[in-house]
């Protein structure tokens, strides 16, 4: 499934990953790849097949939970020393559209 070059700076802009013209011609041709590999797979006759979570055999496979000692810390220092506040708030740059 070939990409066009709109869809592909737009996917860049939404990693925000900047890209020189080698870079999009490879990333072009790397998700090209990635999507004729996905419609194989879309293609497969699964119906017969058993839906399974995983594979290992284990079940129920936990740690125990440790206690650790933590450093204790004041927010008002925290919030103090955060760049950008805004009407009592931490300000972060918007990762979404």
């Amino acid at each position: 499934m070939p990409i066009d070059k709109k869809t592909l700076k737009h996917i860049a802009a939404l990693g925000r990953l900047g890209l020189r013209e080698p870079e999009e011609a490879k990333l072009e041709r790397d998700l090209a790849e990635i999507l004729a590999y996905v419609e194989k797979l879309q293609a497969l006759e699964t119906g017969n097949v058993e839906p399974t979570a995983q594979v290992g055999g284990l079940e129920n496979v936990w740690r125990e939970d440790e206690r650790v000692a933590v450093v204790p810390h004041d927010p008002k220092l925290l919030k103090e020393a955060f760049p950008k506040k805004k009407d009592g708030f931490l300000e972060v740059e918007a990762i979404f559209e």
